[in-house]
This record gives structure tokens, C-alpha cells and sequence, in this order.
């Protein structure tokens, strides 16, 4: 292109370039080239705006006669611009008033008119719609009123259309049909009954059975029976499938309780209160027994041994039971029993 702009490739950094009175830089960074003046596009010099300003919305058009791009009218501008009488038809008719009319038609009671395009209605009159209607029969038809009447028949002339034959007779006056069975010879009630009485019957063969009709409902349940005798056992089942492991035991399988704890044993009194085996009361009410001897004979000669001292000061806590009612402590007077004990909450 003649007088184009002809940038040099891959210049350094910061490098320049005049043409046309303007020095370019070279940005490498950005791959751009910066112009120290502002351009227009008249700069271009195959666009021409100069001779032919530029209007709102107008875009840039090649002129051959110029050899430049030169302002003019967009496609919206030059579509508002224009008529039908400026597109070619082809297969696709345009509307016209004309055509719509000539595609229309009527006939019957419609009329139209082309010209205009308007479709009327030929309404018939009273006298025309009342002349195309026709009555038979016991019917009658006023087409002057259009009243259609039904003539009703007498009594007299519906009995006149009924005849009969054979073994029936009709009175056309009373309407009244009898019927006489001429070929029958006529028995009395009392020659009917006395010839059923004395006839001697047989019974003849029984027939076959008849089907089985449905079921009846189901009656009332009865009184429920006595147990008959218990059956042998069954079989054994099949062992049932291993339950999950019950919880770790944290020691040995054999753990004594500490003293006083639930589980725990004592040799124990309910003050002035005795109770029997098996009872439960609050450990508030119960008291650890100590026995202390006198005698410093050694058991283990079987010496008897002296009355002994006993200390009852000590208050257990929680719930106990009795196994055993034990010895009298203290005297009979005031029923107190020492016995054995076990923590049981």
C-alpha cells in the first residue's frame, strides 16, 4: 500500500521509529508501539473524512472512484430508506389489499363483495324458512303461523286399528281381548282335585346331584377344648449366631470388694430394732460390730473364752441386706441381734 506504515519487527526495548512527521517507541513490555502524537484515522492514508464529514451511525465504504474508504450510510439507515418496490418479489408475495380480497370466496346464504372485501349474510324471511318445513302422520303444519299441531285419536278410532284371530275374540267397543282355548276339553276344581287324589304315585329314579353350591358363612366359633397330651419335643434348632462380647472386665474375675463398698460383707447391728434374713434397711440405721475379748487365752486350744467387749460406733452408708439373724448383743430386753450384712447399693 502506498504511503502505509511499515513498523519495524522485533525492535528492542525503547526503540524508535519516524514516519510521516511522527516518532513511534517501542514497548516490549506490552508489545505495543507508542506514537508521541495523537492520531486520527484521516492519518490512514487511503481514508478520506475530510471531504465528506462523517453523520451519526453513518460507516466507512470503499469509493472506487477515490480509492479511499469514505463515510456513508449504514445497512438500518439505507433499510428505513427503502420500499418494497426495491426488493424483488421472487416466490414471496407481498401483501396487497388486492390479493387478500381475491383469495376470499362465498357461497349459500353468504355473499361478498371483492371490491370492498366485506362478506354478508342473506337472511331468509318468515315466509321462506316456514315454506321449506313439512309435516305426515298425525301431524298437521300451519305454514302460514308455523304452529306444527298433533291430532290426537279417539278412544273409538285407535279400538277400530285393533283385529285379533284363532283363540281370540276382541269387542271393538270395550277394547276388552278374550282368549277361548277350543281344543282343551274344560275340568270343574272338584274333577281336577279328586283325580290328583287318587292317583298313586311312584317315585321314580333320583336324578344326578346338582352342582355344589357356594359356601355358607362361616358359622360361630365353639367353646375352646381341653389341652391334649404335650407332643414329644422337637429337634433341636441350630445354634443361633454368637452374641456381641460383653464389656472388659477391668481385673481379675475373683475382685474383693474394699470395706464398706457394695458387694462388701459386715458383721453388723440394728440397734434396739431387729429385723429378720433377707429384710433391707439404710446403712444410717446399721452398725459395724467389733468384738474385743478379755481373756488373752489363745483360741487355738479351745479355751472358752471370757465374756467379750463389743464397740457398735461406727455409721455404714448406703442400702444393706441381712443374710442371717446372728447373736444376741447386749441383753434379751432390748432385742438387739448382731448378724451378717451385704452391701447391696
Amino acid at each position: 500500500m502506498t504511503n502505509s506504515l511499515n513498523l519495524p519487527n522485533n525492535p528492542p526495548h525503547n526503540s524508535t521509529h519516524a514516519q510521516f512527521g511522527i516518532t513511534y517507541t517501542y514497548d516490549a513490555v506490552n508489545d505495543v508501539w507508542l506514537a508521541n502524537a495523537t492520531l486520527s484515522i484521516n492519518d490512514m492514508v487511503d481514508v478520506d473524512t475530510t471531504t465528506v464529514s462523517p453523520t451519526d451511525n453513518q460507516i466507512l465504504s470503499w469509493d472506487a472512484s477515490t480509492n479511499n474508504f469514505i463515510p456513508s450510510d449504514g445497512f438500518d439507515a439505507r433499510l428505513a430508506a427503502s420500499t418494497t418496490d426495491d426488493v424483488t418479489e421472487a416466490g414471496n408475495l407481498y401483501f396487497t389489499t388486492e390479493r387478500a380480497r381475491n383469495s376470499i370466496s362465498s357461497s349459500g346464504d353468504l355473499s361478498y363483495n371483492s371490491s370492498t372485501g366485506v362478506i354478508s349474510f342473506v337472511e331468509r324471511t318468515d315466509s321462506e324458512v316456514r315454506g321449506i318445513i313439512s309435516v305426515s302422520g298425525d301431524l298437521s303444519y300451519n305454514s302460514s303461523t308455523g304452529v306444527i299441531s298433533f291430532v290426537e285419536r279417539t278412544d273409538s278410532e285407535v279400538r277400530g286399528l285393533i283385529s285379533v284371530s284363532g283363540d281370540l275374540s276382541y269387542n271393538s267397543s270395550t277394547g276388552v281381548i278374550s282368549y277361548t282355548d277350543t281344543d282343551i276339553d274344560a275340568y270343574t276344581k272338584s274333577e281336577v282335585d279328586n283325580a290328583i287324589n287318587t292317583i298313586e304315585l311312584t317315585p321314580g329314579p333320583q336324578g344326578d346331584p346338582g352342582p355344589q353350591g357356594d359356601p355358607g358363612p362361616t358359622g360361630p366359633s365353639g367353646g375352646t377344648g381341653g389341652t391334649g397330651p404335650q407332643g414329644d419335643p422337637g429337634p433341636q434348632g441350630p445354634q443361633g449366631e454368637q452374641g456381641p462380647a460383653g464389656p472388659s472386665g477391668s481385673g481379675s474375675t475373683n475382685v474383693v470388694p474394699s470395706y464398706g463398698a457394695v458387694g462388701s460383707y459386715i458383721m453388723g447391728v440394728r440397734i434396739q430394732a431387729r429385723v429378720a434374713s433377707g429384710a433391707t434397711v439404710a446403712g444410717s440405721s446399721l452398725r459395724d460390730l467389733t468384738i474385743y475379748a478379755w481373756n488373752t487365752a489363745s483360741i487355738t486350744t479351745n479355751t472358752t473364752i471370757s465374756p467379750p467387749d463389743f464397740d457398735c460406733s461406727t455409721t455404714m452408708s448406703g442400702t444393706w441386706r441381712q443374710m442371717f439373724d446372728g447373736a444376741l448383743v447386749g441383753n434379751s430386753s432390748n432385742n438387739t441381734r448382731g448378724g451378717l450384712w451385704v452391701r447391696i447399693s
